[in-house]
């Protein structure tokens, strides 16, 4: 609380402090405070000097703390008033302002050319391997990055930022793993970012979440401690060599961070505004939900406007009338066109499959002029279909 109060001070209004005497503890099947009364008025004081104007206590304190907290303070003086002084609060030295420039491959190649990530469904279990395969055949086909999620629709996976070591360290293809605020609280989401940095994997992106009660374990806790825009800004304070609370973390990890956008929300004013609010607070780039019609596109980046967003477009190649009217009308945030649905219903299960990767080829090659990369989404049985869907484009010269 000291810390706190000294912050708050800097400001204009009066700030009151009521700390509990300490942690409680469960002794004899009830809760109890600590009774060291002396301990709780040494430390009134010392929130007085940082600057509280009311001193009190909260829960687990007695008459007795309240009354040596009195005593304690009964000869405090604010500055100017007494000998007593407000500590200051200094900015530490040593530390310069550090550029929030991301520093991946990845990032290098959404700078300067067109940029192609394919997104590959982990298992259920701790085996990897057929993920690894996909991603090397991937790399051949000119792929520059793997997207892997974290828990998408709530179902039990491997950690996401595990999984993008081994496929990193085995292929030599760049990751970019989700990062959902579902599962853990803000220290635990900062924690598994610490750690994205030490294992080399460079490339975020900050996702909500699927509430817990949708998938494998209904009755699990959602956490929510905030959501993609607070997670990107928690990436942001990263990449500037500090955490949320401030403290240094060593050298800055340069986060490429990335966030999501639906071109085809029911409500785009919302969802732009949104996209704007994640761009301030620091992202780089943008990957969409699946479009199927460029008129979608086109639509959403003249919302969008002048504002310079780096948009990844989400192409996912359909494999038959079933998954689309699944997705269609089941899965938030996807919208597939009307004459997509029937063309796929009319045609035998065979060429269902290429009339898919057809869709997704046009989109594609009609896109790219207006964006900076593509994230292809296939499905989990055949991420292969990615490397066709890339037939239709001409990359840049190196992939």
């Amino acid at each position: 609380m000291m810390e706190i109060i000294e912050q708050m001070a800097l400001g204009a209004g009066p700030v009151a402090a009521f700390p509990n005497p300490g942690l409680p503890q469960l002794v004899g099947g009830h809760i109890r405070f600590s009774r060291d009364v002396d301990h709780f008025a040494e430390y009134g004081v010392k929130l007085a000097e940082a600057g509280a104007r009311l001193v009190g206590g909260c829960c687990g304190t007695t008459p007795a703390h309240v009354r040596a907290l009195f005593r304690a303070l009964r000869d405090f003086r604010v500055e100017g008033q007494g000998a007593r002084r407000r500590v200051a609060v200094m900015e530490p030295s040593g530390r310069t302002e550090v550029a929030a420039e991301p520093v991946s491959e990845f990032a290098e190649r959404l700078r300067t050319g067109f940029a192609v990530t394919v997104e590959v469904d982990l298992p259920r279990g701790n085996a990897i391997a057929q993920v690894v395969e996909a991603a090397r055949r991937l790399k051949e086909r000119g792929v520059h990055a793997i997207d892997i999620s974290d828990g998408a629709r709530a179902r039990l996976r491997m950690h996401p930022v595990a999984a993008a070591r081994i496929v990193q360290e085995e292929t030599g293809i760049e990751v970019v793993a989700h990062i959902s605020c579902r599962d853990r609280n803000i220290i635990g989401l900062q924690a598994d970012l610490l750690g994205a940095a030490a294992l080399g994997v460079k490339n975020i992106l900050a996702v909500t979440g699927d509430p817990a009660q949708i998938g494998d374990y209904p009755e699990a806790t959602s956490v929510f401690d905030t959501d993609s825009v607070g997670l990107v800004h928690v990436l942001s304070r990263m990449n500037r060599g500090e955490d949320l609370a401030g403290n240094p973390i060593g050298e800055p990890p340069g986060f490429l961070v990335g966030a999501a956008f639906n071109p085809t929300a029911e409500d785009l004013d919302q969802e732009v505004e949104k996209l704007r609010r994640k761009a301030e607070a620091g992202a780089h780039a943008f990957w969409t939900q699946p479009v199927f019609e460029i008129e979608a596109l086109e639509k959403a980046l003249e919302r969008i406007g002048d504002d310079g967003a780096c948009i990844l477009l989400g192409i996912m190649p359909l494999r038959s009338a079933r998954q689309a009217e699944f997705l269609h009308h089941e899965v938030p945030g996807i919208y597939i066109p009307k004459h997509v649905r029937q063309k796929l219903a009319n045609l035998p299960p065979e060429d269902a499959s290429k009339y898919g990767v057809e869709v997704a080829q046009n989109l594609l090659a009609e896109a790219q002029p207006l964006i900076g990369g593509a994230y292809i989404m296939p499905p989990a049985s055949a991420p292969d279909l990615a490397g066709d869907v890339l037939e239709a484009i001409s990359l840049p010269a190196g992939g």
